[in-house]
């Protein structure tokens, strides 16, 4: 229905054409030649990727056989005009917490990040990007299901050379990615053990998203210890139902090397899935041992790790190669008609200088009764400083915004507030002249009007325990975000006093920008 697919030999030596690929790292060093794709280059283990290609799509999609690409290869974007990525890594951390529903928007991120830095998931100075999915409502709590990948492998992925200039359509976690082809294939959540080279992942996964997941190394020469995955299984399984009230009852083996596993862990047996349910791929054992790259067409694409600023740049790139396109085209025929224009240029040429005396008179007329240069200056400043005081909170405002933001028990110990003067801004009326044929000193010189921003420093307390000072301050701290652009707040819990302090930088915004926001 969708063309004849090439057999696997074929696809080793040469990848087919396709509008889509979808790509894996490898991480370590596996086995199997490279493929010989475009000009031979060294290259290491690592520089070797996984792909298949999309053959076509519809009811079930079409794949390619499994076949190598080496990242430094960049004659690839000859092949393909998109890539999705699967990104493989340790540097993963799936969890799930509890935080008040109150807290939204960038508090919500500094307290998960606190609170997973606190519990040893996210190591201090790391930068992770963070994804949250709101599972169910536990009365004034709400549980979230919580995804955190190393940025630098994200990084790793979008450097490498063959996918310059190529519209990545996303970089997907490998655990999402096999999520997406298990919960396609399955109606209820299930475990699975994903077997890599020397590293075992075993998931929760259903629905496309992934509950749960740990991390099992082992030799290249070993083979799974049946003990340690009977325990690992059965606490996977009390921890899923505790958290979110799901039965596992299925359990797939896959990954490289997804044949060493028993036929039979903690008394299930594992599922022999038949994957031309769901799509057409020259064998079931392919989709087996490559599950991220034909997952990755099925997953949850609200995971997606590529950041947004990529995105952009490479559609300002086509669009500048398609403007330049069409200035081309442009000039070709710009050229025969500018020969016409001339000879009209001509004619139009002498209407031009007789008008342009009539307006030069007209104009000299005006410019009589326009007022002194020094006039003009005083209104241009008038209006600069009406402008920067229309543009700037005022400190009433200000004021009023932090008493209707603050929680009745939380109260300001400390608050500073100072304002810069604006870079480069001196007003030209506040400066002192000098007449004409005079010398000596002008007085004091004008200062810069403190026209800049606002620099805030407050300090809170709140008595009582912390459960209690802890989410008063949340809440106050949610709401001053409304007006408010906030540092990350240094807290301090006093257990003798039982008074909790939190001092926090704060910037204001922009009149305009909450008045949107509140409308």
């Amino acid at each position: 229905m969708f063309g004849t697919i090439t057999s696997q030999k074929q696809n080793a030596d040469t990848p087919p054409r396709a509008d889509l690929y979808f790509l894996q790292n490898r991480p370590g060093s596996l086995a199997g030649p490279a493929a010989a794709f475009g000009q031979a280059t060294a290259s290491t283990p690592a520089d070797i990727w996984s792909g298949i290609a999309l053959m076509g799509k519809g009811g079930r999609p079409v794949f390619s056989a499994p076949f190598d690409i080496n990242v430094r290869d960049t004659s690839l974007k000859k092949r393909t005009k998109r890539v999705r990525c699967c990104l493989d890594t340790r540097n993963t951390v799936v969890a799930t917490e509890e935080f008040p529903s109150q807290l939204t928007g960038e508090v919500l991120r500094m307290s998960v990040k606190e609170r997973l830095q606190a519990n040893g998931l996210w190591l201090p100075g790391q930068e992770m990007e963070m994804h949250l999915h709101p599972i169910q409502e536990n009365g004034p709590n709400r549980l979230y299901n919580i995804c955190l990948t190393a940025y630098a492998d994200i990084q790793g992925v979008m450097d490498t050379p063959c996918l310059q200039g190529i519209a990545l359509e996303g970089i997907l976690n490998l655990a999402h990615a096999v999520s997406g082809l298990v919960s396609t294939l399955l109606n209820e959540p299930a475990m699975v053990l994903y077997c890599g080279q020397n590293l075992l992942q075993l998931m929760a996964t259903g629905n496309k998203m992934v509950y749960s997941i740990q991390f099992f190394p082992y030799e290249a020469g070993d083979t799974l210890p049946e003990f340690m995955l009977n325990q690992a299984i059965e606490i996977l399984k009390i921890n899923v139902k505790r958290l979110y009230g799901l039965e596992l009852k299925h359990l797939l083996a896959v990954g490289p090397r997804y044949d060493i596993c028993p036929s039979i862990i903690s008394g299930m047996e594992l599922l022999q899935p038949d994957w031309q349910q769901i799509l057409t791929a020259p064998s079931n054992e392919d989709v087996t041992r490559f599950p991220g790259l034909y997952g990755a067409y099925f997953a949850n694409t609200s995971f997606d790790l590529l950041p947004k600023g990529w995105r952009s740049a490479m559609t300002l790139q086509k669009f500048g190669m398609a403007a330049t396109l069409v200035a081309g085209v442009l000039a070709i025929g710009l050229g025969g008609y500018g020969a016409y224009l001339y000879k009209l240029n001509q004619d139009q040429a002498l209407e031009y200088h007789r008008l342009f005396n009539s307006i030069s008179v007209r104009q000299a007329a005006i410019a009589a009764n326009l007022p002194p240069e020094t006039t003009k200056r005083e209104l241009e400043t008038w209006l600069e400083l009406r402008q920067a005081a229309t543009e700037r909170p005022r400190l009433d405002t200000m004021l009023a915004h932090m008493a209707e933001a603050l929680e009745p028990e939380v109260s300001v110990v400390t608050l500073n507030i100072s304002a810069q003067p604006q870079a480069g801004a001196q007003n030209p009326a506040l400066t002192p002249q000098t007449p004409r044929g005079q010398t000596g000193d002008t007085g004091q010189s004008a200062q810069a009007l403190p026209t800049g921003q606002f620099n805030i420093s407050i300090v809170m307390e709140s008595k009582g325990s912390f459960e209690e000072t802890r989410l008063r301050i949340n809440r106050s701290l949610s709401n001053l975000c409304s007006y408010f652009q906030l540092d990350e707040p240094d807290w301090q819990y006093d257990e003798t006093k039982q008074v909790c302090t939190v001092t926090c930088r704060m910037t204001p915004k922009a009149p305009k920008t909450i008045s949107g926001a509140q409308s």
